[in-house]
C-alpha cells in the first residue's frame, strides 16, 4: 500500500476503502498496523473508509482510535454500498465547485498535463470560435478538424 500511495507517477489516491465484511475478528498486531497506515494516509490526505464491520470489529477500531468522528480519523458504514455512496457525493461536490470556478482552458489543460512541454505549442494553432446553439460543429464526410468544448452559456 505504501507503495501505491507514494508512486507520484499514477493519480494520487483519495480514498482508501478497507471491507470488512468477512472479517471475524481482529487482533492487537492488525490494530496496530491499521494506525500506522492511517498516520501515512492522514499526511497525504488520504480518507479512508471501513466498510461491512461487524459490532465488536468496529468496537475494536474505535478503542483502538482508528474509526472515530473525529477529523482524520477513519469513518464507518455499514456496508460497501453506503462507502461507496460517501465517496461519490465526495467527488460530486467537488466536480460541482470546480464547474463553478472559471478557469482558462489553457490553465485547464495545464493543470490536467503539468509535464506536458508541448502544450503552448498546440495552443499557438488553436482559435476560438464561437457557436450558437444548434450549430454544427462538423458533418459526416467534414475534412476532420480539432474542436476544444469549452462551458456552454445557459
Amino acid at each position: 500500500m505504501r507503495g501505491r500511495v507514494e508512486d507520484t507517477k499514477q493519480t494520487p489516491l483519495q480514498f482508501l476503502i478497507l471491507d470488512f465484511a468477512k472479517v471475524s475478528g481482529l487482533d492487537s498486531t492488525a490494530l496496530l498496523s491499521f494506525s500506522k497506515m492511517k498516520q501515512v494516509l492522514q499526511d497525504r490526505s488520504i480518507a479512508i473508509l471501513v466498510t461491512g464491520p461487524s459490532a465488536e470489529i468496529l468496537n475494536q477500531l474505535e478503542k483502538g482510535e482508528f474509526v472515530s468522528k473525529e477529523s482524520g480519523a477513519a469513518k464507518s458504514f455499514p456496508d460497501l454500498d453506503h462507502g461507496l455512496e460517501w465517496i461519490e457525493n465526495k467527488i460530486l461536490n467537488t466536480a460541482n465547485e470546480t464547474m463553478e470556478q472559471t478557469i482558462p482552458l489553457k490553465d485547464m489543460f495545464h493543470q490536467l498535463l503539468p509535464n506536458d512541454t508541448h502544450l503552448n505549442d498546440l495552443f499557438e494553432f488553436l482559435e476560438k470560435k464561437e457557436v450558437k446553439i444548434g450549430d454544427y460543429l462538423m458533418r459526416q464526410f467534414d475534412a476532420p478538424i480539432i474542436f476544444i468544448l469549452s462551458k456552454a452559456d445557459s
